[in-house]
């Protein structure tokens, strides 16, 4: 038998989803209480968030309705039965569309203000490995569905002590601990927190001194930081860009249009050095 990736995540979304059948439908939007750093959030008509940031990065659950997450001119819409994870501090547009049958948008947050016991921040090396500002989908596997619906019996569970649920809550952590799209609920280096404030307009004229400014601290400071850490800023400005690019082609839009949105007036110059960075021409790869 032919094995169908696509049929497994339907599968798997399905089955996420009869875990939180019991979240009523509110009648009306706004949040409700559903465990320890847990609440349910819904809208009942199309409802857009500009330039939210975060205080604390949050793991989240689309329960009905979609979610489109918008980081610059990228849009990542994500369907009933997504988990994503969104970063903390990073400017975003957020767009919350209620479902056509039901007519209201629901979703389940888990704000991680602080890891769990026995769930440790990630190590320097292991923040390294790659992980594309804006990939905010995380994949589903059978463990993690399992892991999920464990941490939602205890939150419904007016008896569960809220030391059980902080257990439930970090089991599902310690199975995304290696999960690039989750890093952000873990811990953000210094080039990643560029990478990400890059994204959220990848076409602004950045210079090491409004990124410094953006994020509290001197211009030196950054750069030396950077170096230390063997990604100079010229060089994660240009990932950043590049990562940008690359999304916008995936999505559709001209190899012009991505060109812009890495900064380069050139598209041979763009092509150059989109090569470098992905192996293929952004023709071949759009």
């Amino acid at each position: 038998m032919t094995h169908d990736p696509a049929r497994d995540d339907l599968h798997l979304r399905a089955e996420l989803m009869r875990h939180f059948a019991d979240i009523r439908q509110a009648g009306e939007g706004g949040m409700r209480l559903e465990g320890p750093g847990a609440f349910s959030y819904a809208c009942l008509t199309r409802e857009k968030l500009v330039a939210a940031r975060m205080e604390h990065p949050v793991l989240g659950i689309v329960l009905r309705g979609t979610k489109e997450v918008w980081l610059g001119e990228t849009g990542y819409p994500m369907p009933a039965g997504t988990v994503f994870a969104l970063p903390r501090g990073v400017g975003l547009d957020i767009l919350n569309i209620p479902d056509a049958r039901s007519g209201f948008y629901q979703s389940l947050l888990i704000e991680v203000s602080d890891l769990p016991q026995g769930v440790a921040p990630l190590s320097a090396e292991e923040a390294r490995a790659p992980a594309a500002p804006g990939d905010f989908a995380i994949p589903l596997t059978a463990d993690l569905v399992a892991a999920i619906g464990n941490a939602r019996r205890e939150l419904r569970d007016p008896a569960a002590k809220a030391e059980i649920c902080r257990h439930r809550i970090a089991e599902v952590l310690l199975l995304l601990r290696r999960v690039p799209q989750a890093r952000p609920l873990f811990w953000q280096s210094l080039p990643d927190r560029v990478r990400w404030l890059i994204r959220s307009d990848p076409v602004a004229p950045w210079s090491v001194e409004q990124v410094a400014r953006q994020l509290g601290l001197g211009a030196s400071t950054l750069r030396r930081r950077l170096v230390q850490e063997g990604q100079p800023f010229r060089a994660v400005l240009r990932e950043a860009r590049m990562e940008a690019a690359r999304a916008a082609l995936l999505q559709g839009e001209s190899v012009g249009a991505a060109a812009g949105m890495a900064g380069y007036a050139s598209r041979s110059h763009f092509a150059r050095r989109f090569r470098e960075a992905f192996g293929t021409t952004p023709a071949a790869f759009g």
